[in-house]
C-alpha cells in the first residue's frame, strides 16, 4: 500500500459534474488497488463482536466444568496462572484497528482528490462510505445545468493561439466524453468540423487543404497531422529568428 500522496498524486482530482465519471472510476480503481474498496464502496463491517457471550455460555453451560477446573488448577503455580490469562478480546481489538485505519486512509485519499473547494462537503463526514455516497448523490444525476455547461463547451471550443496542439486535442477528448456522458454524442465528421473551424490563423493553410480533400480524416489523423504542422512551423520560426539574429549581428 502507497503512501497517501504518491496514490492520490495518480489520481484525477475531482473539479464538479464535469469529470464526475473520470474521478469515480479512476478512484474506484485506486481503492480496489490499495485494498480499501470494502470501508469507500459499501458500509464499513461493524467491530467484530466480542466472544465473551459466546465464553459465559459455555461456561454456565455446564455447571460442575467450571468445578472441575477449578480443582485442576494449582492456584499456586505461576505457569498455570499465566495459561489461563483472558485473549479472547485481543483479535477484536485488532479488527478493530486495522478498521480504524483503512476508514482513516481511505477519508484522507478521498478528500485529497477533491478540489479545495469540493472537499468542504466531505471534510466533517468520518465515513469513507459516507462521503462516497453523498458526492454520488451530487454529481451522478444530471440536471438541466449541467447539460447546459457541456453543451456551452462545445459551442465555444477554440484553440487560442498560444495553445499548443496536443493541449487542444485533449480538451476536444474531453468535451467529447462529456457529451457523452450527458446523451449528446458527435459524430466523428463534426467534431472534424468543429476543430477545422476553431483553429489559430497559423493553421488555416492545413485546414484549407483538408476540407478540399475527398475523404473526412479521423480524429487521430487530424491530430498527426497538425502536430507535424506544428512542428514545421515551429522550425521556420526558429530559423527566421536565427536569419534575424545573423543580419542583426552583420549590421551591428
Amino acid at each position: 500500500m502507497g503512501t497517501i500522496y504518491t496514490v492520490v498524486s495518480k489520481a484525477v482530482m475531482l473539479a464538479g459534474p464535469s469529470n464526475f465519471q473520470l474521478w469515480m472510476s479512476t478512484s474506484r480503481s485506486i481503492f480496489l488497488r490499495e485494498d480499501l474498496w470494502d470501508v469507500v464502496g459499501e458500509a464499513p463491517p461493524a467491530t467484530a463482536p466480542s466472544n465473551q457471550d459466546d465464553t459465559v455460555s459455555r461456561t454456565t453451560s455446564s455447571p460442575t466444568q467450571g468445578l472441575d477446573s477449578a480443582n485442576t488448577v494449582d492456584s499456586g503455580d505461576p505457569s498455570t496462572l499465566s495459561s489461563i490469562t483472558p485473549t479472547s478480546s485481543s483479535k477484536p481489538s485488532q479488527d478493530a484497528e486495522r478498521l480504524r485505519l483503512k476508514c482513516q486512509q481511505a477519508s484522507s485519499i478521498l478528500e485529497l482528490s477533491l478540489q479545495p473547494e469540493l472537499r468542504v462537503f466531505v471534510e466533517e463526514v468520518v465515513d469513507p462510505s459516507r462521503a462516497w455516497s453523498k458526492l454520488e448523490s451530487m454529481y451522478l444525476t444530471n440536471t438541466i445545468v449541467d447539460t447546459m455547461v457541456v453543451l456551452n463547451k462545445w459551442e465555444s471550443l477554440q484553440q487560442p493561439d498560444t495553445m499548443d496542439v496536443m493541449t487542444f486535442m485533449t480538451r476536444v477528448y474531453d468535451i467529447q466524453c462529456e457529451l457523452v456522458h450527458i446523451g449528446h454524442p458527435q459524430t466523428s465528421a463534426v467534431i472534424v468540423r468543429k476543430i477545422l473551424s476553431r483553429l489559430p490563423p497559423r493553421f488555416h493553410l492545413l485546414a484549407r487543404q483538408i476540407r478540399n480533400e475527398r475523404n473526412i480524416p479521423s480524429l487521430k489523423e487530424l491530430s498527426a497531422r497538425l502536430q507535424m504542422e506544428e512542428h514545421h512551423l515551429s522550425i521556420l520560426r526558429s530559423d527566421s529568428e536565427a536569419l534575424v539574429m545573423q543580419l542583426r549581428n552583420a549590421i551591428y
